[in-house]
């Protein structure tokens, strides 16, 4: 009897197994590959990621100096504290970058690419650029100077110091104009002089506001620097407004003479706009004074003298 029972529970056990092991089974499901893959006898597996790229051209002159080498960064213009590229290349080098497209901005002008020359002291150029639908950024010529001088000032009116917009400013030598700019609002310019400019000894600075006031004229001397900053006062100070009749001088080259004689000796020679004080009247001559402008309105002095009435017209 208890054998025929063993038999039974044996029975019932592999039915139970076999029905877990068919049924069971069948809820997993097996990857379908429509192309096998074949290792062979390989140990490994070498997969090859495809992506889109960017191929960047750029070249190098060099105007001044003879840099070692040049540091070429490129940059997301919204993160410029991680470059997305940076090598070191040396003069005479092809340059050629295949970045992911990824890496760079879809912006207009996004990006910014930065050659540091190495070796001297040369000036950092920066390059912005956008990434066209080509997907090939060629660069223009990245040109390679030293840094430059740099020749920065304020005009002020001195009566009342207060910036004067709009005067024109002039780096001039003995034969022409080298550069012009105007003033801003805040009677703010600025120049950049290359070496070949800024290490020249024969350079004027000329300040000029079309006649209403007399023109400001200095020479230029960086005395073995790299920068200069200046502060320019022009028309008449505040005491001469109000120390009597006032006259203006309508031509260049008006003689300003010590004493009413025609002979008399010429101090100097007015310019057209330059302002004058009358005090005292001789016939067609005036006597008075004009102020000779300094570095700063303290530094403004006086200078008596007599001048033809022709040459002057009283200011209302």
């Amino acid at each position: 009897m208890a054998n025929r029972w063993i038999k039974k529970q044996l029975f019932f056990t592999i039915v139970i197994i076999v029905h877990l092991q068919f049924w069971g089974c069948s809820y997993f499901k097996i990857m379908d590959y429509p192309t096998p893959i074949l290792l062979e006898a390989d140990d490994h597996i070498t997969m090859r990621y495809v992506y889109d790229v960017v191929t960047v051209h750029a070249s190098v002159q060099i105007i001044e100096g003879n840099p070692t080498a040049y540091r070429l960064g490129i940059y997301r213009r919204d993160d410029l504290a991680s470059p997305i590229f940076e090598k070191i290349f040396f003069p005479g080098d092809s340059i050629k970058l295949v970045l992911p497209t990824d890496s760079f901005s879809r912006d207009t002008i996004g990006n910014l690419a930065v050659l540091t020359p190495l070796g001297g002291d040369f000036q950092r150029v920066e390059i912005p650029f956008t990434v066209s639908k080509s997907r090939v950024v060629r660069l223009p010529v990245i040109k390679v100077r030293k840094r430059p001088y740099v020749l920065t000032g304020r005009v002020f009116r001195k009566s009342d110091l207060l910036p004067i917009r709009d005067a024109t400013v002039i780096v001039a030598d003995s034969l022409k104009t080298v550069l012009q700019s105007k003033t801003d609002s805040l009677g703010f310019f600025r120049f950049e002089l290359f070496t070949n400019i800024g290490e020249r000894k024969d350079l004027r600075l000329i300040v000029s506001t079309d006649g209403y006031y007399s023109d400001w004229i200095s020479t230029i001397d960086f005395g073995g620097r790299k920068k200069m900053d200046l502060e320019i006062y022009l028309g008449p100070s505040k005491e001469l407004l109000s120390a009597g009749a006032l006259y203006r001088v309508t031509r260049d080259l008006t003689p300003f003479r010590v004493g009413p004689e025609n002979g008399s000796p010429i101090q100097f020679f007015l310019s057209k706009g330059d302002l004058f004080v009358v005090s005292k009247v001789a016939g067609d001559r005036l006597y008075g004074f004009v102020e000779i402008s300094g570095d700063t309105p303290a530094s403004t002095q006086r200078m008596d003298g007599w001048v033809l009435r022709q040459f002057l017209e009283i200011l209302q």
